[in-house]
């Protein structure tokens, strides 16, 4: 079963914390297909950024930065791929495809017959578009695999940390490239200028830690999701994998044991 071929697409956070949790259960036979200019938040808990930093550790776990349609075998880390279409899926024989791009707009139509497909969030319905579905909004179904049903659509409603919902994020009031002024890790005031799209500027809204926010020099777009300040001020928390993400790991770990196990 370790020998299963494995594809991940998207490298944020949660498509992250399911590499990690997989490489971690022996499976080596993993890639996560990326775009050529991620814009993934919580950057350092991301194996997105092997995109542009060529390779990245999380929690001893090494991602690289690798030339597209590389071959499946067993590896020392994680090959992350620019491939934004899926044209790998279509050149490689895989078993396991794992949706966890956790886009608010429908889903890619897979073709089920091909491999086993499990859909992280809303829209994925199995049967449908996945075989298995998992809930990855907050609450007390977080995790929960769907072999029937789906999870809950898209709320527009963030997650609870702190006491805080909307005021913890960081939106792009306008459209450009954005210029940051703090780093991940750094602790804010409220009122503190974190970054400015052409001369507007993004103000923290309540105190915290910056928890996240997309790389210097992304072209952003208005009322994109572009940062996170966490009120709990716990600094460890930007560098390791969340509670949320690690929960929706376990869960596809557990689906592909329950489908090959």
């Amino acid at each position: 079963m370790n020998d299963l071929k494995i594809v991940i697409r998207g490298g944020g956070d949660t498509g992250t914390a399911v590499a990690w949790y997989l490489f971690k259960a022996n499976f080596k036979k993993i890639v996560i297909l990326e775009k050529k200019k991620p814009s993934s938040i919580r950057r350092e808990v991301c194996f997105s950024s092997a995109i542009y930093e060529n390779e990245k550790i999380i929690e001893g776990v090494k991602a690289v930065k690798c030339e597209n349609f590389i071959k499946f075998q067993k590896k020392n880390y994680i090959p992350v791929i620019i491939d934004e279409q899926g044209e790998f899926l279509k050149r490689k024989k895989i078993d396991v495809l794992v949706d966890a791009i956790l886009s608010k707009r429908k889903p890619r139509n897979y073709n089920l017959e091909k491999f086993f497909i499990i859909g992280l969030g809303p829209e994925f319905i199995p049967k449908i578009n996945c075989h298995v579905a998992i809930e990855t909004y907050r609450g007390h179904n977080l995790g929960k695999i769907y072999f029937s049903g789906a999870p809950v659509g898209p709320t527009g409603i963030p997650g609870e940390i702190g006491g805080y919902r909307e005021e913890r994020l960081l939106k792009a009031p306008i459209d450009g490239e954005i210029k940051v002024f703090k780093k991940i890790g750094d602790f804010l005031k409220k009122g503190d200028i974190i970054a400015k799209i052409k001369d507007c500027e993004i103000l923290a809204k309540i105190d915290g830690i910056l928890r996240g926010i997309v790389k210097d020099g992304l072209y952003v777009y208005k009322n994109q999701k572009i940062g996170d300040i966490d009120p709990r001020g716990i600094k460890d928390y930007c560098f390791t994998i969340s509670d949320r993400s690690r929960c929706i790991a376990g869960a596809v770990l557990l689906a592909i044991l329950n489908k090959f196990g």
